[in-house]
Parts: structure tokens; C-alpha cells; sequence
């Protein structure tokens, strides 16, 4: 079994402070718990161990109370967060259950570690927010793990700041969405990782590795140049909705954005898109750059509030709306945003839920969208911070092909943003149990919500040669509107 391995000498000093199990005044040991145990069992099985020898520690002085992270005091150590837990499962490691992180954050509360410390402990946590629903306590350990974070943010390698760079510039991102288009088409990609062009460098690999081999979009691409001019006003007003297009999904699935503006146009609402949004900032919300987010957040409220009048705010991309609807929350201390970002945050849905609630595809008839049998990924935040689960399944189920339930479908893909860059193996661990419940739901299509989580499994599915596409929802249920072509079944 794989162990996720934070950096060695942040255990050893983790466990010279005490916080190897739970808090230093209160010790358990935790009965080790087999992969296919868990699957059964619900609740690990906690028993009472012989008290730990005191460890002497150099006296630290009592520190004041900490206001942000007094959360951390509710845990009651009960452990039903740790099935839940996609870094617990797959390491079978206190140090990376909700409750070992919990206990790092009170270890840094009371002086024993320095935030450095406690930040490098905290990086494999994948923000998946599984712990929250499932803590009777109502403790939020991915909350506690931001604030840590932004008392000492993790240097962001070169990649990343790369990418981020990119996609915070709109007319960069259409360039660069058009560059990676001709990788994939001319064939340069598949020659790239035929002769291993790559092999000198672990890091260009598994970047590269990441990038979704091109194929035939579902949806007619917007052009780059014009992709954020808006389109023709209707005679009659219509409802009027803007879109928040991920970053991603503009970069690396182009098609998706397009997709959704046909989908909300084809049921009546006026569609608006700021012409210069780039990010959203859910990097700088995981990574503790309270003031990166700040910034966007605001500039973002302001690209919107010139678009008014809105009924809602739509975001493509599922990370996007869980990081839009926390702007009320983020801006909460600044009395001269905090009202707007209230307002703002209220209006954000997800696709996915806005076009369920408005009774999509309504008086239309949706055709087979060519892509065989169909499964769904949930993506980890939607599910469990907005509880949007059954929307997209409502979705798919209007199309006349056939959805199947993917196996153990609520558990993370490994993906968490920058987890899968910063921690590739660990990240892989965790992803072989998406791919086997893909694979063993006999799917021809996964259908996804979130761009960063189609990219994880799109690699791990070409990375094992597996015939199985993924596809955003918005680029399925357009297709199921406008291509009615017959899938590649009822062609035999």
C-alpha cells in the first residue's frame, strides 16, 4: 500500500510535539483498518490504548486565544471523518486524517509548531470538504487548514504561477486554448508521447501528461478573438443571466463556454459575460493568499456589478461556484464590499443546478449526444459545500441513452487543485480508485462538472489506454440539443 509521506522531518518534529495521534492530553490509538474493511465498515474502530510515557517538552509559554481557529477545539476525536477522508484512506495515517490535521492546527494554536511547520503537515488536505458533512461536531477542518495556510503561504512553483499568470489574462488564455489545440491536432502531442520526447524531465512529463489529447468538439468553438463579445440582443427582453466561465475549462475545453451560452440562450435568457474575467481565485482561497483572493474577488464584483441587472450569476465550472459563493464570507470584514459580495454571492449557481431548477430542456427533445453510455463524476466540493448532487443526474437522465451510477461515486478523483502538481503521487494514489469505478461501471462517457477533475481522470484514462472519453456536461447536454447524430452503437 502507498503511503502518502509528507517531508520527514515535519513528522519527526510533529511527533517530538506530541500531535503524532490526536491532542497531547488526550491520546488513542486507532485500530489499522484494511481498504476493503472501510468500504464496509462506515466507523473506524477506536479503542482505548495504554496512555502514551509523558514526553518531556521544553516548556512553551501559554499563547493568547487564536479567534480563527478556535473550530478546532469542537473535535471530539470520534472519528467518523476518517472513512471519508481520500488521503486517510489511501494512507492509512493518522497524520492525514481530518482529525490528525485538526490536531496539528491546535498544535499550532498552543506553540508547539511554527506555521511553516503546520503548513507543510497540511499540504496533501485536497479541500475536498469531505469531513464536513460527515463531523457531528460541525468542525470544519478544511476552513481551519485556510486560515493556516495564509499566515505562511507555500512558495508556488514555477508551473503554477505559469498558469495562473495565464489564466488571470482572458486574451492570453483564448491564445493559449488555441496553441494547445494545434499540439493535439497537428499530431505534435501524440509524437511527444510516443518517443518520450519528455524523459529528461519528471516535471514537463507529468505536466504534459495533463493535457487532453485533442479530439472533435461536441460544439461549434467560439473564435479566440471574439469569444467575449456579446451576442446579439433579443427583440423581446428575455431574462438576463452572466456567465462566469472557468479558467480551466477555457483553457484546456474550450467548447464548454460556448456551450453553455447556447444552452442558456436556447431557454430564453440573455446571456452576459465580463469582458475581461480571468480567475476567480479559488487557488488563492486553498493556497491562503488572502491577498490575491481579495483582489479578485473584488475585481470581479465590479466586472459583474457593470453587467447589471442580473437574476444569477452561472458559473461552467463547479470550483467556480463554490469560491463565488464564499465572496460574502471572504469580504465579511470590509464594510465597504461586504454587502455587495452578499448580494453577489446569493446569485451564483452552478450549471448544472440552474438549468435543473429552470425544468431544463423543457418543451425541447433532446437527442443521443453520440457518446454511448453514460456515467457521472461528482466533483467533491459541489457535492458536499452546495449539496448540488441529484441536479445533474436529472440532466442526464432526460437524454434517451443510459446513465449508470459510478461506483462509490462520492469520492474524490485526487485532483484538489494544485495537490495533483505539488504531490503527483500521492494524487495518483487516490485516483486509481476513480479509474476502477470507471472502469467497472462499463461506461463509454464520463460526464463531469468540474474542469480540473475531467483533466485528473482524462490522464489517468489515457495513462492506462482506456477507451472511455470524458466530457463536460455542458458540452453533452449541447450536443444532445443540436448534434442529433447516432451514436456509435446504433451505427453497427
Amino acid at each position: 500500500m502507498a503511503l502518502l509521506n509528507p517531508n520527514k522531518d515535519h513528522l519527526k518534529t510533529l511527533s517530538e510535539n506530541g500531535v503524532t495521534h490526536l491532542h497531547q492530553h488526550d491520546k488513542l490509538a486507532i485500530n489499522p483498518i484494511c481498504s476493503s474493511e472501510m468500504d464496509t465498515n462506515p466507523n473506524p474502530t477506536i479503542m482505548a490504548a495504554t496512555p502514551t510515557p509523558p514526553v518531556d517538552h521544553p516548556p512553551f509559554a501559554t499563547p493568547p486565544p487564536d479567534p480563527e481557529l478556535a473550530g478546532a477545539a469542537l473535535c471530539t476525536h470520534c472519528g467518523y471523518c476518517l472513512p471519508v477522508c481520500p488521503t486517510y484512506r489511501s494512507a492509512l495515517n493518522e497524520m492525514q486524517s481530518p482529525r490528525g490535521r485538526v490536531s496539528i492546527v491546535l498544535a499550532l494554536q498552543g506553540g508547539r509548531l511554527q506555521a511553516e511547520e503546520a503548513v507543510a503537515a497540511l499540504s496533501y488536505c485536497l479541500n475536498c470538504r469531505a469531513c464536513h458533512p460527515a463531523c457531528p461536531a460541525n468542525v470544519q477542518p478544511v476552513q481551519l487548514i485556510q486560515k493556516v495556510r495564509s499566515r505562511a503561504p507555500e512558495k508556488t512553483r514555477l508551473s503554477a504561477r505559469l498558469l495562473h499568470f495565464i489564466t488571470n489574462r482572458p486574451r492570453w488564455t483564448a491564445w493559449l486554448a488555441k496553441m494547445i489545440q494545434f499540439y493535439g491536432q497537428s499530431g505534435l502531442q501524440s509524437g511527444v508521447r510516443r518517443f518520450r520526447l519528455l524523459v529528461f524531465s519528471a516535471t514537463l512529463t507529468r505536466l504534459e501528461g495533463l493535457i487532453p489529447p485533442w479530439r472533435a468538439p461536441l460544439t461549434p468553438l467560439a473564435n479566440p478573438a471574439s469569444a467575449f463579445e456579446p451576442l446579439p440582443s433579443p427583440t423581446n427582453p428575455r431574462p438576463r443571466v452572466g456567465l462566469m466561465a472557468g479558467c480551466l475549462a477555457r483553457l484546456f475545453y474550450p467548447g464548454v463556454e460556448n456551450a453553455s451560452v447556447h444552452l442558456l440562450t436556447q431557454m430564453g435568457f440573455e446571456v452576459v459575460r465580463p469582458p475581461d474575467f480571468g480567475c476567480c481565485g479559488a487557488s488563492d482561497l486553498e493556497g491562503g493568499k488572502r491577498g490575491d483572493l481579495f483582489k479578485k474577488a473584488r475585481s470581479n464584483l465590479l466586472a459583474f456589478e457593470a453587467l447589471e441587472p442580473l437574476e444569477a450569476i452561472i458559473c461552467d465550472s463547479a470550483t467556480c461556484a463554490v469560491t463565488a459563493r464564499q465572496y460574502g464570507k471572504i469580504l465579511a470584514d470590509d464594510p465597504q464590499w461586504r454587502d455587495q459580495a452578499e448580494r453577489f454571492s446569493a446569485k451564483v449557481q452552478p450549471l448544472s443546478r440552474f438549468l435543473a431548477q429552470n425544468h431544463w430542456p423543457r418543451h425541447l427533445t433532446p437527442h443521443d449526444p453520440g457518446l454511448g453510455e453514460l456515467t457521472f463524476h461528482d466533483h467533491c466540493q459541489t457535492q458536499n459545500e452546495l449539496g448540488t448532487i441529484k441536479e445533474p443526474r436529472a440532466l442526464l437522465g432526460a437524454l434517451p441513452v443510459k446513465l449508470k451510477e459510478l461506483p462509490r461515486a462520492e469520492r474524490c478523483c485526487g485532483a484538489g487543485g494544485e495537490t495533483m502538481m505539488r504531490h503527483p503521487d500521492a494524487s495518483r494514489e487516490i485516483r486509481r480508485d476513480k479509474l476502477a469505478a470507471i472502469q467497472a461501471s462499463q461506461a463509454d462517457t464520463v460526464i463531469g462538472e468540474n474542469p480540473g477533475c475531467l483533466l485528473n481522470i482524462e490522464a489517468g484514462l489515457v495513462q492506462e489506454k482506456s477507451p472511455t472519453q470524458v466530457r463536460h456536461l455542458a458540452e453533452a447536454l449541447w450536443a444532445a440539443m443540436n448534434n442529433p447524430i447516432k451514436s456509435k452503437f446504433e451505427q453497427l
